[in-house]
């Protein structure tokens, strides 16, 4: 049991890494730019049953004082939600401008929370159908 408490724990305490930084960067993040999707970058990863995956990385362009930053999301998923080239509104550190957030990319909020719930949900699962492990 103290195992899966160990795993479930780096899981829950990942997941609260990252809701913490999206609420971070949403919070410092005040000062609006009109930004691009410059490109979708595209990784392929294969697993270890020879199963590829693809996951999709929007990245975004914003001006700031007539400079110009140019930022991958951190987070990708199997969809992309933004089309090459769409507007995009981008909330910028006026302190660093190249810490940024965008509203409309919510892959983080989702990742972090799933990363919390999940668990929760195995050790409730263990909890109740294996008291024997408790």
């Amino acid at each position: 049991m103290s195992i899966f408490l160990l795993i479930f724990g780096f899981f829950i305490l990942l997941g609260i890494l990252i809701l913490f930084k999206h609420f971070y960067l949403k919070k410092i993040c005040t000062e609006l730019s009109i930004g691009q999707v410059v490109d979708i970058i595209t990784s392929h990863n294969t697993d270890s049953d020879g199963n590829t995956h693809t996951t999709l990385y929007p990245v975004f362009e914003y001006t700031v004082d007539g400079e110009t930053y140019t930022k991958k999301s951190s987070y990708g998923s199997n969809t992309c939600k933004f089309d090459l080239g769409e507007s995009v509104d981008i909330y910028y550190n006026p302190k660093n401008p190249k810490q940024y957030f965008v509203p409309n990319d919510n892959t983080s909020l989702a990742l972090g929370i799933i990363f919390i719930v999940v668990p929760l949900i195995f050790l409730f699962g263990i909890y109740i159908f294996c008291p024997s492990s408790n």
